[in-house]
């Protein structure tokens, strides 16, 4: 299986269709989010999806989750790969950076989101 993140697409909804360089500049906490950083963002978020997250996807599957009085189990390859998410930091993109969040506008992390969702959903559950 692979996937390809929208990328091109996602940059085409930021920058073109919705001008958030217009709108973000604006809004506390959002002015350092500029076009180079965010393509940097949704690059990176593309290769983990693909990379990472993607050839998890089927093993999954595969494998599936056990429960047992209690424990759950889940398959041994989304251990790497839930650990890249939450070294990266992926995990808390639109949260509070009071709480270990990123701080990142929502739509933005609604895109990055959906490139982890449609590579393995199992795993984002």
């Amino acid at each position: 299986m692979e996937y390809c993140a929208p990328e091109r697409e996602a940059n085409f909804l930021l920058f073109e269709l919705f001008r958030v360089q217009d709108i973000w500049p604006n809004i506390a906490g959002f002015d350092e989010f500029t076009q180079d950083l965010v393509e940097a963002i949704i690059g990176e978020a593309a290769r983990l999806s693909a990379e990472v997250l993607t050839p998890t996807n089927q093993i999954g599957d595969q494998e599936g989750c056990t429960w047992d009085k209690g424990d759950v189990t889940t398959p041994a390859a989304f251990k790497g790969a839930f650990a890249e998410l939450t070294a990266g930091g992926w995990l808390g993109l639109a949260g509070n950076p009071e709480y270990g969040g990123q701080g990142m506008p929502k739509m933005l992390a609604c895109l990055v989101e959906e490139m982890f969702w449609s590579s393995n959903t199992s795993l984002c559950l």
